[in-house]
């Protein structure tokens, strides 16, 4: 299964809960249809890139577990 990768604009941390951006939350219910449990990937230019575990969907927010770096941010970001 392919695991979708999201530009996430805020810090990134492992251990730690984020709650998605409201456009997202649209797309990731509605378009992709991912539910509780699913994994995704988020990443920003300034910390990389980390798994992460959809832990709750409510309306309009969606928060999601940070687990592992799985790739470090770029050296000429």
């Amino acid at each position: 299964m392919r695991i979708t990768r999201f530009y996430f604009g805020d810090s990134l941390k492992t251990d730690s809960i984020v709650k998605l951006h409201h456009e997202l939350t649209h797309y990731v219910v509605k378009v992709l249809r991912l539910k509780t449990g699913n994994q995704i990937k988020l990443f920003n230019s300034n910390e990389g890139e980390f798994l992460g575990t959809i832990v709750s969907i409510n309306k309009g927010d969606i928060s999601v577990s940070v687990g592992q770096q799985v790739r470090a941010p770029s050296e000429d970001s």
